[in-house]
């Protein structure tokens, strides 16, 4: 216990009980958890439940001061007074990636000062020399002098240009062309710099992304240390994200999250996981990056499968070889179809249906794309910027399974939308889908319009829902016939049954009746066959339903007429010979079976 701070225990001797020590400690320990939002803590019946931030730190093994560092730095000047977010906190991908790189996981990989001159070459660009001798003297002399940043240290830069007169340019940066490089940092301001070491954190994931190498091995095992975390930290910010219903940062954060699992950025092109695939050339690559055409989108990448091989070598400055090559790996690139259909249940409630599955032009390479791919859906409303509904699905290459796709029903409230947009229903859904396995802008929108759907003002009631009366409970006998009264083993309508059991049977109204199981739904059908068979103006009712239970739940079953159904079972589909009722005795209701149900006749 001493260990563990429990330090009034030290001098009273081994008879000093430890438990009231360890119990004050469990109850702190507990507050702070409460307080950082990983959990519920009960302080009267001293209990604990998980909050979905609790859930995501255990589920991707985050300490709670990561999450709570999270949490309050997204939600900071956005939260009113009634703990409602009005707004999405707006960020870019400059600070997502300090907020990543300041992590707790982090907080030990110190800026050392032999490192400081490597990292400040790979923010400005320059790829050194790894095996010439003045790049140390630089690093053990000039920056011991100084603050160690080049960019700001006069001193350590005077020192650079000495030593690289006396020994030529070579002397501290490659020959030739390459002296000159990209820098690694295509996500900037880095906060910080690289003395920090969030600043630091932050220049060596970026260096991991671009995937250049470090040269000094303190360096090397910092970069495999971020390499193997930052994809879970990033995997648990995109959930911190998605609970809040944040759209724009969760689409951020996701575009992170792929470009560090596949080592390129997002908006590179989606082209090259295809390297080397029909002879296609790293410098072919190069030169489609280069372009300021946007050529990572759906359109773009059509556009080049039906232009020419001509153009296409004209276009991106390549032989018509790789043209060719550019226009057979365009196939190759995953892309899905969004279909959607959206249809009201009551004036507040919609359910919207989302088919999504690959498109036929789409050609699998089982050891490029494997049996299945990883897609997130996302459900946007942009007049209250929020996600309404999110989901990780996976889509087969191939089979049966990929001309199906994935069928999601999305069931969708509009009455806390309405309250966001002053009084008026949403017009308009986005469906976004995002590739979860392939690096570069490989995703997809679908535009839902809502104005079909909704009226466009929210506080006009619309009765779709009879009001549910309070009645007292009718009596069989006012269906008025004796033998009806007989059939219903029950001498009283329940509460449900008495609602609609006059619209029913003494109206020629449709009805529809929607109830939970067990409330008597069967025997509204029951009395409109009834009507029908005391109507003499009226010939004929049908009711569809599953033959095991009108046959074993309902008591119509006892009077059907087992030679009747099993003639009727035999015929033929495509037969179609009339019903006799003189088969049947006057007594019980003409009744035959069909495949489908049971279907009455009267």
């Amino acid at each position: 216990p001493h260990a563990y701070g429990a330090v009034e225990l030290i001098g009273r001797g081994s008879g000093c009980g430890a438990r009231p020590v360890i119990d004050r400690m469990i109850r702190n320990a507990c507050t702070q958890l409460w307080k950082m939002g990983i959990v519920f803590y009960d302080k009267a019946k001293e209990t604990l439940s998980p909050t979905e931030m609790g859930r995501i730190s255990s589920q991707y093994y985050l300490s709670p001061e990561t999450v709570n560092l999270f949490v309050e730095e997204l939600t900071a000047g956005v939260v009113d007074g009634r703990g409602i977010d009005p707004t999405e906190p707006v960020v870019t991908y400059a600070q997502i990636l300090k907020l990543v790189c300041s992590s707790t996981e982090f907080q030990q990989l110190n800026a050392r000062k032999d490192e400081l001159f490597e990292l400040e070459c790979m923010m400005i660009g320059k790829q050194l020399a790894h095996a010439n001798r003045q790049v140390d003297m630089i690093d053990s002399v000039s920056i011991a002098k100084g603050s160690g940043n080049v960019s700001q240290n006069k001193k350590l830069q005077s020192d650079i240009k000495k030593l690289s007169k006396r020994g030529g340019i070579q002397g501290v940066f490659r020959k030739g062309k390459d002296s000159k490089q990209a820098s690694v940092i295509e996500i900037s301001p880095v906060y910080g710099g690289s003395e920090s070491t969030h600043g630091k954190v932050n220049i060596l994931l970026q260096n991991y992304i671009a995937r250049k190498s470090c040269r000094k091995s303190s360096l090397i095992t910092d970069s495999n240390y971020i390499a193997q975390n930052a994809p879970r930290i990033l995997r648990a910010l995109l959930e911190i994200c998605l609970a809040n219903h944040w759209p724009n940062i969760s689409i951020m954060c996701h575009s992170l999250c792929v470009s560090v699992e596949c080592q390129r950025w997002w908006f590179d092109t989606p082209l090259w996981p295809l390297l080397k695939h029909c002879g296609l050339k790293a410098e072919s690559l190069i030169n489609i990056s280069k372009k300021t055409f946007s050529f990572p989108s759906y359109g773009d990448i059509e556009e080049i499968e039906h232009e020419s091989i001509g153009d296409i070598a004209i276009l991106f400055s390549i032989s018509r070889d790789q043209a060719s090559a550019v226009k057979k790996v365009c196939k190759r690139v995953p892309r899905v179809d969004i279909n959607t259909h959206v249809h009201p249940i009551t004036d507040t409630v919609l359910n919207m249906s989302v088919l999504v599955r690959f498109r036929d032009v789409f050609e699998c390479v089982k050891d490029l794309h494997g049996r299945s791919m990883g897609f997130w859906v996302l459900v946007e409303s942009p007049e209250a910027n929020l996600i309404l509904f999110s989901r990780r699905i996976d889509l087969k290459t191939s089979g049966k399974l990929r001309r199906d796709g994935t069928m999601l029903s999305i069931p969708i409230c509009t009455r806390s939308l309405s309250a966001r947009l002053s009084g008026r229903n949403p017009s308009i859904f986005f469906v976004h889908v995002l590739s979860d396995d392939w690096p570069g802008s490989v995703g997809c929108v679908a535009e839902v319009d809502l104005s079909h759907c909704l009226p466009q003002d929210a506080t006009r009631e619309i009765p779709t829902l009879t009001r549910f009366l309070t009645l007292h409970p009718l009596s069989v006998r006012a269906t008025n016939n004796a033998r009806i009264e007989k059939y219903f083993p029950f001498r009283f309508f329940n509460p449900i049954q008495t609602h609609y059991f006059h619209r029913v049977f003494y109206s020629d109204e449709n009805t529809i009746i929607g109830a939970p199981t067990g409330s008597g739904k069967t025997t509204a059908a029951e009395l409109a066959i009834f009507r029908t068979h005391t109507d003499p103006n009226l010939f004929r009712a049908g009711v569809v339903e599953g033959v095991k239970i009108w046959m074993e739940e309902q008591a119509v079953g006892k009077m059907i007429d087992k030679k009747l159904i099993k003639s009727e079972k035999k015929k033929e589909e495509g037969e179609k010979d009339s019903l006799d009722l003189t088969q049947l005795s006057s007594s019980v209701l003409p009744i035959f079976c069909s495949d489908s149900g049971v279907v009455v006749y009267v």
